[in-house]
């Protein structure tokens, strides 16, 4: 909480609300159950009433998001190969009057349902593969003036690239997102202000070849692509990787659905057993990538999902009890800043490696039992503090706890 203190005093946030959030943070990392309004005033000496206000008012996420990821590069707990990877995810929301309401995919369940969306943004380190979420933002129900919500996607991207500081924005290799994405409406806007874009396309995407034959001499157009792509004939693409389970391949080829030049990489992958032959088919805007740097941008992708499931099953992101649209963005955010600062936390305490492993459960164990403990002692006779007595009570504040070795 020390750093979280000390970015919030940077930031020159008020008094009151520096305390709330230091208060709320530490609330949401302890409460065993739904985090809600009722069960924060429950756990602490606020009222239901105080939360509800506290959540009206707004916070700049991704600065102080972007602040704290600052502070783990300064460490050296982070590196400074960066990709930005976009994503939503459904919110599960009970009522019919929670401006918002719509149907969203839910993955879990594999079908469209009525809900919530939140479309996020976190910044991935590809050195040691850990996410760190910078916000949060709803999904509108319906397209203003036709546009699809991919429009949507793209102006909350530039408007978090727009936010971030100078410093971190310059380390982004990259705009990294799944194959729903790959769309004109999204990676256009990105390529206007300079952005590339790595994502994944269809397995029968429509790519061409690019002539690279003399100029013709006839009247016309010159001559610009020269045939469409098959992906069974690999005999004009550059070989990547050959091994005993996949073979890939790379090339720089045409897109039709993004109407621009693309370097693609196809990784095909042999029958076994269990599942017969498929391939994958991943793009890069930026044509100089390298193939293996395209690869990893991607799988690094799949990071932002970790944030979600922690975020879901330990920082209530699904357990706003609020209809209004600041307080539901409030809640969202403050959850995945909870999930930030117990990774920060476990970062900074563990070496600079990469056999580190994040554990949001044994963070919420270990915050629970220290904050039953703090309320024993203020309540025991004389003048015992919790310093005092922690040298007693240390094995007990590992209750539960299921690495109690590791940071």
């Amino acid at each position: 909480m020390d750093i979280l203190t000390q970015v919030m005093k940077r930031m020159q946030l008020g008094k009151c609300q520096r305390v709330f959030l230091e208060n709320l943070i530490g609330l949401m990392l302890a409460i065993p159950g739904r985090i809600n309004y009722l069960n924060l005033a429950r756990y602490s000496q606020r009222s239901e009433r105080s939360y509800r206000n506290n959540f009206e008012r707004a916070v700049a996420w991704i600065a102080l998001n972007a602040e704290l990821a600052s502070e783990l590069q300064k460490a050296e707990r982070m590196g400074k190969r960066l990709v930005l990877a976009m994503d939503g995810s459904f919110i599960s929301k009970a009522g019919k009057h929670t401006p918002g309401l719509d149907n969203f995919w839910d993955s879990k369940v594999g079908k469209a349902r009525q809900g919530l969306e939140i479309h996020t943004a976190a910044v991935i380190d590809l050195e040691h593969r850990q996410a760190f979420a910078l916000e949060a933002k709803q999904t509108p129900e319906t397209a203003n003036e036709g546009d699809s919500r991919v429009v949507h996607y793209a102006q909350h991207t530039l408007d978090v690239v727009t936010t971030l500081p100078t410093a971190l924005r310059t380390q982004l290799l990259c705009v990294v997102v799944d194959g729903y994405y790959a769309k004109t409406s999204f990676v256009k806007p990105l390529r206007e202000h300079n952005l590339q874009v790595v994502g994944k396309l269809r397995v029968d995407a429509n790519l061409k070849y690019l002539y690279q034959g003399p100029k013709l001499k006839q009247r016309g157009r010159p001559k610009r692509f020269e045939g469409k792509v098959d992906f069974k004939d690999f005999s004009r693409w550059q070989g990547v990787e050959n091994t005993k389970t996949l073979t890939s391949y790379a090339a720089i080829l045409y897109s039709v659905a993004l109407q621009c030049e693309v370097k693609v990489v196809v990784i095909c992958y042999a029958a076994t057993k269990h599942r017969k032959a498929y391939h994958e088919v991943f793009f890069s805007t930026d044509i100089s990538m390298s193939a293996l740097d395209i690869i990893a941008c991607y799988r690094a992708r799949f990071e932002i999902e970790f944030v979600f499931r922690d975020a879901k099953q330990f920082a209530g992101l699904e357990d706003c009890q609020s209809r209004s649209p600041e307080a539901l963005a409030f809640h969202w955010n403050a959850s995945l800043l909870t999930v930030n600062l117990a990774r920060l936390q476990q970062r900074m305490a563990s070496p600079n490696n990469h056999s580190f492993v994040f554990s949001m459960e044994d963070d919420k164990r270990r915050s629970f039992n220290l904050l039953l403990a703090q309320r024993i002692i203020d309540n025991l006779p004389g003048n015992l503090t919790f310093d005092y007595c922690y040298p007693f009570i240390h094995d007990a504040l590992l209750l539960g706890v299921k690495h109690p070795h590791a940071p």
